[in-house]
């Protein structure tokens, strides 16, 4: 019996095999359907899907026959393999190559061999499609040409194969990405819904206790300062608060957040005591973090300054009117206006020297935003910014 020996780059050959990742698999039909139709067309028995392993040789579609491999010493296609290129023994019986073969003179009786290569993309034979006989015979040009074709679409079928492995893997891949970074995102959402509580309970004992210092100081301008500070930690405690509650750490719903910094400011003020009303009118409308700590300052100093100085002792009623809403160029406008007893004849915002109003200014410019005063009625502040960046 003469073997065929080996290809020249024979390890960079089963390295292209191994690739494929098909040694060893179950059967698959659109394998068998290209051994079936072979079979039919060349009215051959048998029909082999054959993969030439480093000591055997493994078929990936068997039709006709029952076995799964056998040795590569005794196989017809480690010839294609080794020569490259299609092999047709008309009877094996006869050729001094096979005729002492054990796959001759033994089961399966192999007379009549024809093999067309399997081809990787780079020009490795890894293997054949082959037909078998147990007469002798001859195949016409045009079944040889049938034959090369259908062991092409055999090697178009491995690579799709391992394109789908390929696919099937990365998108496995990218659940377990998908899974990894939802559970990282999950960790981070409890972690920074822990940070806002915290920052949020620390700035109200901070609140608690200026209210100690408030109960020993009997200063008007201390106690006023203290005061001030406390609705500014107060303001800033809310939004941490809102961010906590509606757990989405990039913006905040303003309508509930607005509502409760109003409403504290007028409990801390006393306003109701002095006949003080509050009208709000918010859209529903949602603020950047960057941006919502700055307006909710903004706000509480407008707010407070509106109740502590717009209406003079001795008068019986008030009221300030606190708008959010959105402008047509998408801009959010902040108004706060009151009824009150108006401002000094020449005021200016930049110009003025009271803490609260350098704070607003400073605000203001900071978010990028415009300031406007108005007197009709009372005064209206009125804040622009963008919410966009």
């Amino acid at each position: 019996m003469e073997t065929s020996g080996v290809p020249a780059k024979e390890a960079e050959r089963l390295d292209a095999l191994a690739s494929y990742r098909i040694l060893d698999t179950p059967p698959e039909k659109a394998f068998d359907g290209l051994t079936a139709l072979a079979a039919h067309i060349l009215q051959v028995p048998i029909v082999l899907v054959s993969l030439i392993d480093r000591d055997r040789q493994w078929f990936k579609s068997a039709h006709g026959l029952g076995a799964t491999e056998s040795p590569r010493d005794s196989s017809f296609c480690s010839h294609v393999v080794t020569y490259e290129t299609e092999l047709e023994v008309r009877d094996a019986r006869s050729d001094r190559r096979f005729s002492d073969n054990p796959l001759v003179t033994g089961d399966p009786r192999v007379v009549f061999y024809a093999g067309a290569p399997i081809r990787s993309p780079d020009g490795f034979v890894l293997g054949t499609l082959c037909a078998i006989d147990h007469e002798p015979r001859e195949l016409t040009p045009e079944q040889r040409t049938l034959l090369g074709v259908l062991a092409s679409q055999v090697s178009a079928q491995l690579e799709l194969r391992r394109r789908n492995l390929e696919l099937e893997e990365h998108d496995q891949a990218q659940k377990a990405l998908q899974t990894q970074i939802e559970a990282s995102l999950r960790e981070k959402d409890v972690l920074l819904q822990e940070v806002h509580h915290r920052v949020k309970n620390n700035l109200q004992l901070v609140s608690s206790l200026i209210n100690l210092q408030l109960a020993i100081v009997a200063d008007g301008n201390a106690r006023n300062a203290l005061e001030e500070c406390q609705g500014r930690i107060h303001a800033v405690a809310i939004v941490h608060e809102a961010i906590y509650s509606a757990r989405d750490y990039a913006r905040v719903p303003i309508t509930n957040y607005v509502r409760s910094l109003a409403s504290g400011v007028f409990h801390a003020l006393n306003a109701s005591v002095r006949d003080i009303g509050l009208e709000l009118e918010i859209g529903d409308l949602q603020l950047p973090v960057d941006k919502a700590i700055p307006c909710g300052l903004i706000l509480n100093e407008l707010i407070s300054n509106a109740v502590r100085h717009a209406f003079p002792p001795g008068r019986s009623r008030g009221l300030v009117r606190v708008q959010v809403s959105l402008t047509p160029d998408s801009k959010m406008e902040v108004v706060v206006a009151d009824n009150g007893s108006g401002l000094p004849a020449g005021f200016s915002a930049e110009a003025c020297s009271s803490v609260g109003m350098q704070v607003v200014c400073a605000l203001v410019e900071q978010i990028d935003g415009h300031l406007r005063v108005a007197q009709h009625e009372g005064t209206q502040f009125i804040v622009t910014f963008g919410i966009d960046g």
